[in-house]
């Protein structure tokens, strides 16, 4: 048949195809067979940075900051805005550079029949309705159907499937497939964007993953907003009542905006996962969106592609059963004699792995003639001079070796059956004179699970990670290698909208098999809406829009440079380990934002609660704007340093809980409101302070119990925590002399005595053993206790 076809093709007998004068108008039409780039100019990309919420309040604390004439404070707060936005631009915008790379296969040359003649055609010029030939070694041009041939299309980078697919007359090829043995030619159907392959560009494009992080600092900010909003309400209120001037109301509205917005929550998000991933990049893991640090804290589901991921994309001989008289060695040799040690085949390579582990001999002296492999046939054959005589092996495919010697006995159909429910690929084997073969036995192969992938599950499961399988490969092949490494039995053939719509139809799935890339880019974007942290690994093309799309997209260090550039992590060690070492990491930054959250949280109530109060019943306004500032940078900027603190790593994912994380911080903003307040009535009762000294007073206070509430709610279990690290006790102990140095000094404010500064200290130290004794059942209480791994 092959030679029939070369004929056929060497003389252009054959009919059809079109004419370069109604390809060039297609062309027009259509477009070019090429993915059409798509981009945003970067300084929109920069300026969109600008356009959330915590901006949103730098901006209205900038614009009234100008309104009031303080200029020095304006210009401060928009050095932290551009800070911010620089440090999130260069993190982001990845999905170009996966188009680039999706863009350079399509490149080269490909054989099409124009104006009754087979021309090289450069591939972008390829239009719908050519007729292209297809040979060993070519990548295929677009998608098309077959016409005449068999070839053997290799498809791992679009379906997953390590094992090539025979396919003739009526098949359809995909662009960006690899053709492994045989020829055939057939009409082009899709080109360009139209095709699989350009599909698949198209999602990584549009994929977006949820940012945990925007969504918790949206939540953050609008809880401030509304306590600072009744508050600000209350104070205009106040001095509508007692006529007070706007100018002198506005900016002590203006310190309340000051002291809550979460001015530098972006940026220690930033900071805090720029850390973690410096960290994660020593153990070879690089982190390429900042983000999925921070996602993988809350990741509950790992969705894990099966070739090349949890196994290693490579064939190995698992199973030999001869027929007796037959033995195992001898089928293996056979197997051996009938294949070439040079293919490219990887069954054949792993045919000559087992012999060569085996020991076995070799014929190969004697072999008097050789057929490769054909499509057409399924088979290989050898033949060998032994004795004086005549011996012949066979191998292919159990239904061409059936008809080469006329059936299989019961016994080898029950074992056929056998392998072929454990997902295996099977080969059979005859052998005997060249008149008269019989079957001799059947070799079975499998993608092999990697050595780790087993503990990986394990440990996963242990940190409460719930592990599904994602694969193109058949379900009895999926089944086989969840069943090995520890994940769940239950196959969902699809993401099929009445299959897995609903949020518990999806829960009931543990293996996805036979699935496409928008299959498991659908499932992705199915598990996020029913309210999961999804991650994702992979490291094929056909992974490419699922790793986009997840929360956490992990490409392993096996994978293609378009997985690469599409996750969000990258692995660069052999294994999949180090995904434990990611999400261990990401849980103590977990921890440590957790940590400022909570002391924002306390901070914003107490000092909102208390200037507001302060002025009710005093009618002193007890903190000035330039206090305010000084007050956002000592508790804000200086606990930044919890970026590097020391924390316990929780043993069970845990989500951003906002409203019980409120509670529980407001829960200590009480406690420690009461003792600002007596603080307060001693300044003015006992000391006899003026109303410049108060406002001293209170700076102190605040700036100093800011600092002190850091080490209460750092820990959160009953245990004693972890040390803290080095630079949150350098920066904490340096905000105090600095604080004290400037109340005692009276740099910018009127002075305190001394003595006063360290009877603040030592009050602030008595309270804060006191609460050391009760914070845990206040964070048990409100569900943030947890358990920890470690």
């Amino acid at each position: 048949m092959k030679e029939e076809l070369s004929q056929k093709l060497e003389g252009g007998e054959l009919s059809g195809g079109l004419s370069n004068q109604e390809a060039a108008k297609r062309l027009a039409v259509e477009g070019p067979n090429t993915i059409p780039e798509r981009s945003r100019a970067p300084l929109l990309v920069f300026l969109s940075k600008f356009w959330a919420p915590v901006p949103w309040m730098l901006e209205a604390a900038i614009v009234m900051e100008v309104l009031l004439r303080r200029i020095g404070d304006a210009i401060g707060i928009g050095i932290l805005l551009i800070l911010t936005a620089l440090l999130s631009f260069f993190q982001e915008n990845r999905a170009e550079r996966a188009l680039r790379l999706l863009r350079r296969k399509w490149v080269g040359m490909a054989r099409v029949f124009r104006d009754q003649a087979w021309q090289r055609v450069p591939v972008p010029e390829i239009v719908r309705g050519d007729r292209i030939h297809l040979r060993v070694g070519d990548i295929v041009p677009a998608d098309a159907r077959l016409e005449s041939g068999v070839v053997g299309i290799d498809e791992s980078s679009l379906t997953g499937e390590p094992f090539a697919k025979e396919k003739g007359a009526g098949a359809v090829v995909y662009g960006g497939t690899v053709v492994r043995k045989g020829e055939a030619t057939g009409e082009v159907f899709a080109t360009g964007p139209r095709t699989t392959f350009g599909r698949i560009a198209g999602l990584v494009s549009s994929a977006k993953a949820p940012s945990q992080v925007e969504e918790t600092i949206f939540r953050i900010v609008r809880w401030l907003i509304g306590i600072d909003a009744v508050l600000v309400v209350f104070v205009f209120g106040y001095g509508l009542s007692h006529r007070l001037p706007l100018s002198e109301v506005l900016p002590y509205a203006l310190v309340l905006l000051i002291t809550s917005v979460p001015a530098a929550l972006p940026a220690t998000f930033a900071i805090t996962g720029a850390l973690g991933a410096q960290e994660l990049a020593r153990k070879g893991v690089l982190v390429r969106r900042l983000a999925a640090v921070e996602n993988a804290a809350t990741m509950d589901i790992l969705a894990a592609d099966k070739t090349g991921t949890v196994t290693t994309n490579e064939a190995a001989l698992r199973e030999i059963w001869s027929l007796p008289p037959a033995t195992r060695e001898e089928l293996l040799l056979w197997g051996a004699m009938a294949s070439l040690e040079a293919s490219e085949d990887p069954l054949e390579r792993a045919i000559f792995t087992a012999a060569k582990t085996a020991k076995l001999g070799s014929f190969e002296g004697d072999r008097v003639s050789f057929t490769p492999f054909d499509p057409s046939t399924k088979s290989s054959s050898a033949v060998y001079q032994r004795n004086g005589s005549r011996f012949r092996v066979i191998k292919g495919a159990p239904d061409a070796i059936e008809r080469a010697v006329g059936g299989l006995s019961p016994e080898a159909d029950e074992m056929l059956e056998r392998f072929s429910s454990q997902g295996l690929r099977i080969l059979a084997v005859a052998a005997g004179t060249p008149e008269q073969l019989r079957f001799v036995g059947f070799l079975g192969f499998s993608d092999p699970v990697r050595r780790d992938s087993r503990s990986l599950v394990a440990r996963l499961h242990e940190l409460g990670i719930r592990v599904i399988l994602v694969t193109g490969d058949t379900v009895a092949a999926a089944r086989a290698v969840a069943r090995e490494v520890g994940i769940g039995s239950r196959v969902c053939r699809s993401p099929d909208p009445s299959e897995v719509e609903s949020r518990d139809s999806i829960e009931l799935c543990d293996i996805f098999a036979g699935v496409f890339p928008e299959d498991k880019f659908r499932i992705v974007d199915r598990l996020q809406r029913a309210g999961h942290v999804v991650g994702m690994t992979g490291d094929g093309v056909n992974d490419a829009p699922a790793l986009r799309q997840a929360e956490v997209g992990i490409a392993v260090n096996t994978a293609c440079d378009v997985a690469r550039e599409a996750a969000s992590i990258a692995l660069t060690n052999p294994g999949l380990m180090d995904i434990v070492a990611a999400v261990e990491t990401s849980r103590e930054i977990y921890e440590r934002m957790l940590t400022y959250i909570l002391n924002k949280i306390i901070k914003t109530v107490e000092i909102a609660v208390f200037l507001t109060a302060g002025l009710f019943s005093t009618g002193i306004f007890v903190l000035t704007p330039f206090l305010g500032v000084l007050l956002l940078l000592s508790n804000d900027f200086i606990t930044m340093s919890l970026a590097s603190d020391r924390v316990r790593i929780p043993a069970r994912c845990r989500r951003w809980p906002i409203r019980s994380v409120v509670f529980a911080a407001g829960s200590f903003a009480l406690c420690l409101l009461g003792l600002s307040f007596a603080v307060f009535w001693v300044g003015i009762h006992w000391l006899k302070f003026d109303a410049n000294q108060l406002q001293t007073l209170v700076f102190a206070w605040l700036a100093f119990s800011g600092q002190g509430m850091v080490y209460v709610v750092r820990e959160r279990s009953g245990m004693p925590g972890p040390l803290p690290g080095f630079w949150l006790l350098f920066c904490s102990a340096g905000a105090v002399l600095l604080v004290s140095f400037l109340a005692v000094a009276g740099v910018g404010m009127a002075p305190l005595p001394l003595v006063v500064v360290v009877g603040l200290l030592g009050t602030l130290a008595i309270f804060l053993a006191a609460l050391f004794l009760i914070r845990a059942r206040i964070f048990s209480f409100f569900g943030l206790q947890g358990n920890v791994s470690r």
